[in-house]
């Protein structure tokens, strides 16, 4: 049974129209990313292996003025497919090149497009994905006389090829592609034949240009406990609970030594529920096929696995579609485009506090950014917040609050040039009015200008994660980022104050000043809302009265521009002045 599940926001289709950069609200990885989508096929010719001939089904990047035309036809058998709903054919490829490469290898006796989902998925997050169908082991070719042996080579040669188009003059991918840069992924016996890419498999040493992988319930038994220790680029393993080949997942999650190592095991999941055996079971029914007819069409194999992936009580095949889209658009921009915001995905607190039909092994801590918080107010003639309440929980008290009227805007901020890791998700301030605080006296706090002892004096702000677009609706927001019940703190009276004359250089969205930084104001501590979970319980934000330095320029207002959007719906606001400047720190004993 499907576990009980509490998110910020829906997995919204939503196909943009935004180009390569920053991170935009429909970046967030379980949901289709800013690219339109191409899909083209043909067939390679490896002259070194007796002409072995290769079909290539890509997916690729499309710019929104070339997101015009027919949508694709995935062929099943004979005349027998579907049409997609996102990816158009022969479309040109996108021009915010390059981009990077992705190998998709299918399971034993299987078909390239089984996973089409995925491939969509990940050419709408930027990436040119291409899944060879591995000639001699395919669901209507059984020829091979050593599958395995074919794999390594197969997949080698698929990035050789598309190095070719990418060097060619006139091709459609000339110049569009990064080969250098190259993750490979793949389903059961295709999961085997990533992990081969990156340990190197006898004749072969790892591939050089695979920079990550992602096997997929995903088999190891014929790669040596040396060969798997072997591998260090950026893996994430996934796999069922319900899969026999769980515990292959789990021997190579204990020997492979990188230092970037996932494993997303999805709870009541069986091995076809990473494949798209129901869209494809449900299109032959569509078509007249019903399911006592598929074995004289060559399809009895789905049989049984349709009955156990696609009918209930089986785990949702929607939700595993879900989390393979998120965990591999997570894993593949952070470690093959550089994101660090998707660092923030892959960790346990991230999916203990959103994915809880997912028990998560082995990456980091969330990251969580300074802020700029600016005094707003709704802008006049517009909707007005309405007024709500929610149960807070959080390390101080716990209570039932009243959400009253916006507050304040809080933007990412690099600070002293170290960078911003999320610069969509932004914090919005509700006052708050709830049963009486009890003050806390003495709490020990640490941040980057040093320690201070503080005790509080009531809760009064609410921040809840937004998304926010200047002159046009606001996206929906990610959920990475935790809310913070703020409390208002002063300093423990005898012990020392923050120093005179501590600064800081802060750039965000609206403006880059140098701020003097006067006493703390604010503690804010991650709460869980109505059950929502935290996904980061160890990093509070210390909010300091933020005063601009002697000749820096005043703050230029911002009147009926800023529209935001977050988990209690939309509001447009006005900027008055900076108001505090939040930064990361810890809370001791």
């Amino acid at each position: 049974m499907m576990r009980r599940r509490f998110r910020l926001h829906l997995a919204v289709l939503m196909l943009g129209t935004l180009g390569a950069g920053s991170i935009h609200a429909n970046d967030v990885p379980d949901v289709l990313g800013p690219w339109a989508v191409g899909h083209t096929e043909f067939t390679a010719v490896d002259t070194a292996r007796a002409d072995r001939e290769l079909p290539l089904d890509v997916w690729y990047p499309v710019d929104a003025d070339d997101a015009v035309g027919d949508y694709t036809f995935y062929s099943l058998v004979g005349p027998l497919g579907f049409d997609s709903t996102v990816a158009r054919r022969d479309v040109p490829v996108s021009s915010a090149g390059p981009r990077p490469l992705i190998v998709f290898s299918h399971g034993f006796g299987g078909i390239n497009i089984q996973s089409f989902r995925l491939m969509e998925h990940l050419a709408s997050h930027g990436f040119v994905v291409v899944s060879p169908e591995h000639t001699g082991n395919t669901q209507s070719d059984g020829s091979s006389p050593d599958p395995e042996a074919d794999r390594y080579p197969d997949v080698a040669f698929v990035i050789d090829e598309m190095e070719l188009h990418d060097s060619t003059p006139g091709d459609p991918f000339a110049g569009r592609l990064d080969t250098q840069n190259v993750g490979v992924a793949g389903h059961s016996f295709g999961g085997m034949t990533a992990q081969f890419m990156a340990a190197g498999h006898p004749p072969f040493g790892p591939d050089l240009r695979v920079k990550a992988i992602m096997p997929v319930a995903a088999s190891s038994n014929q790669l040596s406990d040396q060969e798997l220790a072997g591998i260090t680029v950026p893996t994430l393993l996934m796999v069922g609970t319900l899969d026999s080949l769980q515990a292959e997942t789990i021997r190579s999650f204990d020997l492979i030594t990188s230092a970037f190592l996932y494993r997303v095991d999805v709870v009541g999941a069986n091995h076809t529920h990473f494949a798209n055996v129901c869209d494809i079971g449900n299109t032959l029914i569509d078509l007249g096929v019903t399911i006592d007819q598929w074995p004289s069409i060559g399809a009895g194999a789905l049989v049984p696995i349709y009955a156990a992936t696609c009918v209930p009580p089986a785990f949702p095949i929607e939700e595993a579609t879900r989390l393979q889209n998120l965990y591999a658009a997570a894993l593949f921009r952070r470690h093959l485009l550089g994101e660090r915001y998707y660092d923030n995905f892959l960790t346990g607190a991230y999916a203990a506090a959103r994915e809880p039909d997912t028990d998560f092994f082995g990456g980091g801590t969330p990251v969580l950014d300074h802020f700029m918080c600016y005094a707003a107010r709704t802008t006049k003639k517009t909707d007005d917040f309405a007024t709500t309440s929610a149960t807070l929980i959080d390390a101080l008290e716990t209570g039932d609050f009243t959400l009253k009227k916006t507050t304040s805007l809080c933007l990412p901020a690099d600070t002293n040039d170290a960078g911003v890791v999320d610069d969509c998700t932004h914090l919005k301030a509700y006052q708050v009015k709830g049963p009486k605080h009890v003050p806390q006296t003495g709490l020990t706090v640490t941040d980057q200008f040093g320690t201070l002892s503080l005790d509080t004096v009531k809760a009064d702000r609410l921040l809840v994660p937004a998304a926010k677009q200047l002159g046009a609706p606001a996206g929906e927001p990610g959920d990475s980022l935790d809310h913070f019940k703020c409390y208002r703190v002063k300093v423990t009276k005898g012990t020392p104050r923050l120093p005179k004359n501590t600064r800081a250089d802060v750039q965000d969205q609206f403006e880059s000043r140098t701020y003097d930084l006067k006493r703390p104001s604010r503690l804010c501590v991650p709460a869980d809302k109505n059950g929502e979970g935290i996904v980061n319980g160890t990093d509070q934000l210390l909010c300091y009265r933020a005063k601009r330095a002697k000749g820096e320029p005043k703050h230029m207002k911002r009147k009926g521009t800023i529209h935001t959007r977050d988990q209690f719906g939309a509001e447009q606001l006005d900027a008055k002045a900076e108001e505090e400047f939040c930064v990361p720190a810890t809370l001791g004993s």
